[in-house]
């Protein structure tokens, strides 16, 4: 890891690559340990599809948002 910003267009070639030849050991989505987005821990819990993985990742970031109040109303 470094602060420097690497160059788009070989980082997209790997991203790309990696989800283009990457298997899940047991054939499901996830991963099998947490990983972090800032201040947010993503359990990364195994699910059967694509889309129930993205879902539950997406309600733990509104679960979170609602813990820190990110939503409360301006006064």
């Amino acid at each position: 890891m470094t602060d420097d910003v690497p160059e788009i267009e070989p980082l997209s070639a790997k991203l790309a690559e990696l989800h283009m030849k990457g298997v899940s050991p047991n054939g499901m989505y996830g991963f099998p340990v947490p990983t972090n987005q800032g201040a947010l821990t993503q359990p990364n819990t195994w699910a059967d599809s694509w889309e129930k993985f993205f879902t539950e990742m997406l309600q733990r970031c509104f679960d979170w948002e609602q813990e820190i109040g990110l939503n409360k109303p301006e006064i």
